[in-house]
């Protein structure tokens, strides 16, 4: 036995990987994100793989059962909150309240283990609704259609233009999206290349039915904004190491035609820099504790659990915190997927908290105004979809047109601090009070 140590790309690593097993190897270790070695048995032929791999390292092997190794290292694993990923050769029975989905590692990609197969799976469990009709892009292994039939899809249509993958995933056929009907589609889902997403998206937009969703993925976290302008009604950007995978199409609260820009501060997570000295301010130090070092998708669950508690930490942010999380609370609202909060309170959090600080701290918002209005507007048109009556929540849309006036550059600087007009109605948003929920008297900020 002999193994070949190989050099590869972040990106182009379980691709090499797929190679490697359709050529005959016996086991593959990952010994880096950029590093691999394939064993093969003696008998293989060293001067054609040589030929394929040049500069690849050869080695000499001792004896062992390779196989077993390579296969004990790939373990069952539950992905999301309804998969259970197991490898075809082994026999475990799916944990309680979890979908068995086997997989097999070798000739097509998805086993489940990369970043990329695991956001789309979590996508699809959020997205698939019972008898629509799927459009797995690039099916491989085969794993994100069986995924959507067990969440209860009608149709699922499977695609690969690499014929060993429709043999691997035993379903679909060879070809590509242009090969569907208009408008047949509910849901597409695509974990390909970047380059093939972008020259696809034309595709993906004549096939979706009005209303349909596309889950993107495939592509590294530098490469979102490649794909991003290619797409239309990007509603979110989800993101998982260094993986990423992008959702467009309208959400449950159907603010489709919303086109927001992503600005620097979106894309980069603040750095300890950015947070300035927080460490001498108990409310900035606590918003620091809860956000610090996390990205806007990261974030989603601490908005769901407690978003009033989450829009407080956000008032008492430095400015450029402040800006990039906020623009993260605007994609949670217009997500629409409200299950631990409430989605009037969020909604009421959100208009009171750009309204409080478009009055006091007009400077750390004025920034994102452009990028925040759009929403505000929206929500301030639907009070109603957001289930918030006037009577508890006061006047969505005359805290927008309030909020509208005071971002016009001139009315701003005459009006900071006159107070809001929120009708007497329910606060549940932060103002400032006689003490901070550490117990301290809070001190005006500057929001620089």
């Amino acid at each position: 036995m002999f193994s070949l140590e190989l050099d590869s790309s972040a990106d182009g690593r379980d691709l090499l990987i797929a190679e490697l097993w359709e050529l005959g190897s016996a086991g593959i270790a990952e010994l880096s994100e950029t590093r691999v070695r394939a064993f093969f048995e003696t008998c293989a032929d060293r001067a054609d793989l040589l030929a394929r791999y040049p500069g690849a390292a050869l080695r000499e092997e001792e004896q062992r059962d390779w196989v077993q190794e390579s296969r004990d290292m790939l373990q069952p694993m539950e992905v999301g909150r309804r998969f259970f990923l197991v490898p075809v050769w082994r026999d475990d029975p799916a944990p309680a309240g979890r979908f068995r989905i086997a997989v097999n590692p070798g000739l097509a990609f998805g086993t489940g283990v990369h970043e990329t197969t695991r956001l789309c799976l979590e996508a699809l469990e959020e997205l698939v609704r019972p008898g629509i009709t799927v459009l797995d892009v690039g099916t491989g292994s085969g794993i994100l259609a069986e995924a959507a039939h067990l969440l209860g899809a009608a149709r699922v249509i499977a695609c690969d233009v690499d014929p060993d993958a429709i043999h691997v995933a035993r379903q679909g056929f060879i070809g590509s999206a242009d090969a569907v009907r208009s408008a047949t589609v509910d849901l597409v889902v695509a974990n390909i290349s970047p380059e093939a997403i972008v020259a696809l998206a034309p595709e993906f937009a004549r096939v979706l039915r009005p209303g349909g969703t596309l889950i993107a993925s495939g592509f590294n976290f530098t490469e979102v904004e490649t794909v991003r302008i290619a797409l239309t009604n990007v509603r979110e950007v989800r993101q998982k190491g260094e993986w990423a995978a992008i959702v467009a199409g309208p959400s449950r609260f159907g603010c489709q035609h919303l086109e927001m820009a992503v600005p620097n501060w979106q894309i980069v997570v603040p750095t300890e820099t950015d947070w300035r000295n927080y460490n001498a301010d108990l409310d900035q130090e606590w918003a620091h504790r809860q956000f610090a070092g996390r990205t806007n998708a990261e974030m989603l669950p601490g908005f769901d659990r407690d978003v009033i508690e989450r829009t407080e930490d956000l008032q008492w942010m430095p400015a450029i915190p402040f800006r990039y999380y906020m623009l993260g609370f605007r994609d949670y609202i217009l997500a629409g997927k409200f299950t631990e909060s409430f989605a009037s309170d969020a909604a009421s959090c959100f208009l009171r908290l750009v309204l409080v600080l478009i009055e006091e701290e007009p400077a750390k918002i004025a920034p994102i105004m452009p990028e925040l209005l759009p929403a505000l507007r929206y929500v301030g048109a639907n009070q109603a979809l957001f289930d918030a009556k006037e009577e508890i929540y006061g006047s969505f849309p005359a805290m927008v047109a309030r909020i509208e006036s005071l971002s016009e550059p001139r009315g701003a600087r005459s009006r900071v601090g006159s107070g809001s007009s929120s009708g007497g109605a329910k606060d549940s948003s932060p103002r400032r009070k006689p003490s901070g929920k550490h117990g301290r008297e809070r001190k005006p900020r500057n929001g620089a």
